[in-house]
């Protein structure tokens, strides 16, 4: 069973996507989605060491049962062009070549893990799914330092208690860049990372 803050970690990965399940539909792996998003979680955090075919085999995992993505792109590199808030992604034929060296750099190298998470957003190595696979590589290296995964705020709609968004501020550590936002195309929403 996973702890709170991994499932909270889960939920609101999946709220920046658009998904909107509930903690108890991820302890109880109540749909295909949260089950998947379980799953990938649990395998990549067995891995001693992240390769491009655990990321292709995790990504095949948290996407398998998504209607919108066709068959030939679950757990497989992108063959074709994709736009990310307004920027062309790496050319498929350097995707390979770059989750090789991303992965050199996150099993031996000293980046942080958000520089590391923002490299992977910037291969963008499949068609749909980087921004959780991204997240997962990013709790895995977590996990790896010693440090424990915090949840991610999606939305500043999200309302808490003074003394909740006290906590999920002073615990938080996850910032995408400077300013703090994710940009989600899919929505064409910014989400603000506290």
């Amino acid at each position: 069973m996973l702890e709170h803050n991994e499932l909270l970690f889960l939920q609101e990965s999946d709220r920046i996507e658009g998904y909107n399940y509930s903690l108890l539909e991820y302890a109880y792996l109540e749909t295909a989605q949260t089950m998947c998003h379980v799953d990938a979680y649990e395998y990549i955090e067995f891995q001693d060491i992240i390769t491009p075919a655990v990321i292709e085999e995790m990504h095949r995992m948290l996407i398998e049962f998504d209607p919108k993505l066709p068959s030939k792109y679950k757990g497989k590199y992108r063959d074709c062009d994709v736009w990310i808030a307004g920027r062309k992604g790496l050319d498929p034929a350097d995707i390979s070549k770059s989750i090789e060296d991303f992965c050199t750099e996150l099993n031996y190298g000293k980046k942080k893990p958000l520089d590391l998470h923002v490299i992977y957003e910037h291969i963008h190595p499949f068609a749909d799914g980087n921004g959780r696979s991204g997240r997962l590589l990013w709790a895995w290296h977590l996990n790896k330092l010693g440090r424990k995964v915090k949840p991610i705020l999606s939305s500043k709609e999200l309302k808490f208690t003074n003394e909740e968004r006290k906590e999920l501020e002073d615990n938080l550590s996850f910032i995408i860049d400077t300013k703090g936002f994710e940009f989600n195309a899919k929505r064409r929403k910014y989400y603000r990372l506290f």
